[in-house]
């Protein structure tokens, strides 16, 4: 009798049991996978076929078109010959700034977000880092002023990271113009209604047309870092270094700032009535910029205040 009703308990327990374990299964069977970022490789070797994880791919445009958020592109050395626009959040790493290069092709499209020509545009909402690597013109010059705007342009409430990279030649051929275009890095632009925020650590800029760094528009931040910023010297088109405009804010620490200077029949000596190139150019900037620990020389101004009616949080010379 007693042996009859523990095998029945038993029974009992171990239906009881496969039940759960049944539940259990289903309630896994129905819930969604969770994703994992993967790390996908790009080599001028490669083939854009795949999914650019168990062999590289040969484009960045390509591997990004396979990304999901949170991915890693690791690009090898070489030229890619490219215009990109980024609309995922993903880390992009290069093999280092002298080894891989994204370099614009010789014409350039229109964006249909921004109206405007660019190497890389970064848009969307997303956030994007950049390292180990350099972009780079120039283009041919076949759309006059018009031929490229922005080496980078951040746009759509994005943002973006960029260290230990250089960007450069973000000009058209056969040389710098008077053109005002030709801006190295840009997050923002009020004149389009976008927005971007932007970090520069220890990235050099060189060979532009009319400035290296600039951000722009309310509710547009950048946060430069150890930056070298070196214009051609005189020319006539008064580049300037770095530029935080319109309602922007910005921090500019412990980076190098030199020769921008203006040689045009409108350059002249007062910065107020003449044309001017300036190291750092605050016009109508929001409230709290830094500005400290630079080294800000050969320039006609090396920082100037135009326009500016916010408090500057701390500026040290």
């Amino acid at each position: 009798m007693l042996t009859c009703r523990v095998a029945r308990l038993r029974s009992v327990a171990l239906r009881v049991a496969v039940l759960g374990l049944l539940v259990i299964g289903s309630v896994l069977a129905a819930s969604p996978r969770p994703s994992y970022a993967a790390t996908r490789t790009v080599s001028t070797t490669g083939a854009d076929v795949g999914d650019c994880i168990g062999s590289p791919c040969l484009t960045i445009g390509y591997a990004l078109s396979q990304a999901a958020n949170g991915d890693t592109i690791v690009v090898g050395a070489g030229v890619f010959v490219e215009q990109l626009t980024i609309a995922k959040s993903v880390t992009i790493v290069g093999a280092g700034a002298s080894a891989t290069s994204i370099k614009a092709p010789n014409s350039l499209t229109v964006s249909g977000l921004t109206s405007r020509r660019s190497i890389v545009e970064v848009s969307g909402g997303v956030t994007v880092s950049m390292t180990g690597l350099t972009v780079t013109g120039p283009t041919d010059g076949s759309h006059g002023c018009s031929d490229i705007h922005h080496g980078i342009f951040v746009v759509g409430g994005s943002s973006l990271t960029i260290s230990n990279a250089t960007v450069t030649e973000i000009r058209a051929t056969p040389a710098l113009s008077g053109c005002q275009m030709g801006i190295a890095i840009r997050a923002g632009m009020q004149a389009i209604g976008q927005t971007g925020t932007l970090a520069v650590s220890d990235v050099t800029f060189t060979n532009y047309t009319k400035g290296a760094i600039v951000v722009d528009n309310t509710g547009s931040s950048g946060t430069i870092t150890r930056a070298i910023v070196t214009g051609v010297g005189l020319v006539n088109n008064a580049q300037n270094g770095v530029q935080i405009s319109r309602g922007a804010t910005g921090t500019v620490r412990h980076s190098i700032i030199t020769n921008h200077q203006c040689n045009a029949p409108s350059c002249g000596p007062d910065p107020i009535n003449d044309t001017y190139a300036f190291g750092i150019l605050l016009y109508q900037a929001g409230s709290g910029i830094l500005i400290e620990g630079n080294t800000i020389t050969g320039n006609d101004s090396g920082i100037y205040f135009g326009a500016t009616e916010q408090p500057l949080e701390r500026a040290v010379f």
